[in-house]
């Protein structure tokens, strides 16, 4: 099995670093080569409860673009989130990201 494991993105909409670290993460997943199976974030994907508001609907369309390749649809590839004490509203995570993400 093979794992990436991250932590403590700390998503920001007045940062934009983050929002493209999680995406070269993305990336590095969906390479066929690599054979990636499972993506772990631990703790505080976002910055602060606002950010959760704020940037749902562009985390929605990061992971779209990347699902659709074909690699995100392996059946045993998986993004496990872990929240975080910032991450206080990601019980519907599903409903926006995609079946494939769990949250824990």
């Amino acid at each position: 099995m093979r794992i990436i494991h991250t932590a403590d993105i700390h998503l920001s909409s007045s940062n934009d670093e983050s929002i493209k670290a999680l995406e070269y993460i993305l990336n590095i997943c969906s390479v066929d080569d690599y054979n990636i199976d499972l993506l772990t974030i631990s703790g505080d994907l976002y910055d602060s409860k606002k950010d959760i508001f704020n940037l749902k609907r562009g985390l929605k369309d990061l992971f779209e673009k990347y699902m659709e390749r074909e690699s995100f649809f392996k059946p045993n590839f998986r993004v496990l989130i872990i929240p975080g004490n910032h991450d206080e509203d990601l019980y519907d995570i599903n409903d926006y990201l995609g079946a494939n993400i769990e949250p824990m």
